[in-house]
């Protein structure tokens, strides 16, 4: 049969794939091998048809000996997206002349109408696929488990209009989906057995696909430095709790369910907090696996995971779209004091009054007081606003992430901004999916700033594990002070040691975790002859409920890497500072609570530790 699937770019940006289903025609005869008759389109238009060959014999002889021909008013395309179909033989033609005469089948190929935008060389081809299966008769699970160990099928998924007669079966190795298919139809127990084959394309622009599953994983750790945590530090510790806000985790999965906390799975509703779990989202579990995936659980070795943070815990909260609820939820002391490291990894979360106070809270008066390190992703979209103020990310106590491909450069397609802390790697990575109906453990696979901040959330877990009583302060203080800036390459910082494409750098667990800081549990530095001038800006309104400052700091020091400014009586609560060469910088409005004077502290982060400083200004 042949089949057109249109996929359109309104799938979520978080998912950072499309997936292209081609179906293919499978007639059982041993002289032949079939091959796929399908067609691929995109969005955007373009003259470019599929010659789809009916057999690889055909296909061979004509390739090996270039009988293949373009007609006129045709060309031969050759840009290695589309080269990568000829392992299933199909060429692809582009029309150059409007006028030419439309192209037939013939014996040896169908023609497929095309409607297909060209990727870059930077967005790889993954051919892998699955068969289609429907018994003649109704199977029990342990037949469909014995044909799993046969062909050493990875996954399988049944249907719910005949859940015991019709699956799909993913085999281990893609190369074999036709012979595999044709050996299960000679078995006489199918009504039929079709290969499906499925291109996947990763839509952003790193270009690492030629790294298998393990050898990512351990690109990805090499970088980050955090096996060398695990040999001369810790892997976590279990008394360390890591809660995800998402849609849903599946706790059961076995390379997670040992770090879960056990009868804890809050769901987060506008009038009710309930304790049962409602939905096993693939992006929340996704989160779990990245932080505190633990590989000595893998019964499979070859889909083992690894988590920054493998002996923390972790703590699901499933939250509604709406976020109904979740302000009052975080400021409760069953949330607040139970857990030390909050992350949230959802695109459309925006900063209500309520959220911004909630959060504020949590990070200075949360876990007993010591706080809690709030870990956000700043989202996929380079034309985004994830810095505005009415945005997560924008919160100088959240650790706004994104991230770098493994090769060490830009991923151009991640949010970027004034807001943006540090960087994590963003490639495609192996993590746990949700069980299947066969309570199958399920390996799938998360990039983008989603990846890159659940790795994050884990390292932050993996320094508290270290010192227990670190403070949120320090430990954000640990992660950004400690960042490697040698790559990406050709990054120029300003006077404070950052920018908006990396934030202060890459992150390194391994420094972050070293104990040669001096700052050590609970204390702050103190910086001789330091001066903080804070003055009305002229020509800016001074109103009763807002104002704005022009501040300096002196002496200028190299040390220093950021500056904030805090007042409960703020409705902004904090705000980082931005300075320029001569250490000048001028504030936003600031809105106040209320008149009369008020006590504003001013932290300066410096690399050896935090210096605080209180200041009265007075609100009119």
């Amino acid at each position: 049969m042949i089949s057109s699937i249109s996929i359109r770019n309104t799938l979520p940006i978080f998912i950072g794939v499309v997936v292209l289903i081609i179906y293919s025609c499978l007639k059982e005869k041993e002289s032949e091998f079939y091959t796929m008759q399908g067609v691929i389109q995109f969005e955007e238009e373009e003259d470019i048809l599929a010659v789809v060959y009916k057999t690889s014999q055909a296909f061979e002889q004509d390739i090996k000996n270039a009988k293949f021909k373009a007609p006129d008013g045709y060309t031969l395309v050759t840009d290695s997206f589309f080269r990568a179909f000829r392992d299933q033989n199909v060429l692809f033609l582009k029309k150059t002349d409007p006028s030419a005469s439309p192209l037939v089948d013939t014996d040896r190929y169908s023609i497929a109408e095309k409607v297909i935008s060209q990727p870059t060389q930077n967005y790889p081809l993954i051919l892998t696929g699955e068969i289609s299966v429907e018994f003649k008769k109704n199977v029990s699970p342990e037949e469909i488990n014995a044909l799993l160990a046969k062909y050493k099928f990875s996954q399988k998924r049944n249907y719910d209009f005949a859940p015991e007669r019709r699956w799909d079966l993913t085999p281990s190795n893609s190369n074999e989906l036709i012979k595999i298919s044709n050996e299960i139809f000679r078995t006489g127990k199918v009504l039929y057995s079709e290969p499906r084959f499925i291109a996947k394309t990763e839509f952003h622009s790193c270009n690492t696909s030629n790294l298998s599953t393990r050898e990512r994983a351990n690109k990805h750790h090499e970088l980050l430095e955090t096996f060398e945590v695990f040999q001369n530090n810790t892997e976590g510790n279990s008394d360390v709790v890591i809660a995800i806000l998402d849609e849903g985790i599946d706790y059961t999965h076995e390379q997670i369910n040992e770090n879960w906390i056990g009868e804890e799975y809050y769901v987060v509703d506008e009038d009710e907090i309930r304790s049962t779990q409602t939905i096993d989202s693939d992006h929340g579990t996704l989160l779990a696996g990245l932080a505190v995936g633990a590989s000595d659980n893998a019964t499979n070795q070859e889909n083992e995971i690894i988590g920054t943070c493998p002996n923390c815990s972790f703590l699901p909260i499933q939250i509604n779209e709406n976020l109904l609820g979740v302000p009052e939820f975080l400021r409760g002391s069953n949330i607040k004091n139970n857990i030390d490291v909050l992350l949230i990894s959802i695109s459309t979360l925006t900063l209500s009054s309520p959220l911004r106070v909630a959060l504020d809270d949590l990070y200075y008066n949360g876990r007993n007081e010591k706080g809690v390190v709030i870990v956000a992703s700043l989202g996929n979209n380079p034309n985004s606003t994830a810095c505005d103020d009415f945005k997560i990310c924008s919160l100088p106590e959240v650790i706004a992430v994104s991230g770098v491909c493994l090769d060490k450069e830009i991923d151009n397609d991640l949010s970027t901004g004034s807001c943006l802390d540090l960087v994590s790697i963003s490639d495609q990575v192996a993590s746990a999916l949700p069980k299947d109906e066969f309570e199958q453990n399920l390996i799938g696979s998360i990039g983008q700033t989603s990846a890159a901040s659940g790795m994050v959330a884990g390292i932050a877990g993996l320094i508290r594990s270290n010192d227990l009583n670190l403070s949120s302060e320090h430990i954000t203080h640990k992660l950004i002070s400690t960042t490697n800036k040698t790559f990406p390459s050709s990054q120029i910082y300003n006077i404070l040691g950052r920018n908006d494409t990396v934030g202060y750098g890459f992150v390194n667990a391994f420094s972050a975790n070293q104990s040669t800081s001096q700052l050590t549990s609970g204390t702050e530095i103190s910086i001789p002859n330091i001066e903080i001038s804070v003055t009305p800006t002229p020509n800016k309104p001074q109103m009763k409920d807002c104002a704005y400052y022009d501040i300096e700091i002196n002496p200028r020091l190299s040390e220093i890497y950021s500056v904030h400014m805090r007042s409960d009586d703020l409705i902004q609560r904090s705000i980082e500072l931005t300075f320029d060469q001569n250490f000048k910088s001028s504030t936003p409005e600031l809105k106040w609570f209320s008149s009369g004077t008020q006590n504003v502290e001013f932290k300066i982060f410096h690399n050896n530790g935090i210096y605080t400083k209180t200041i009265q200004l007075q609100a009119k």
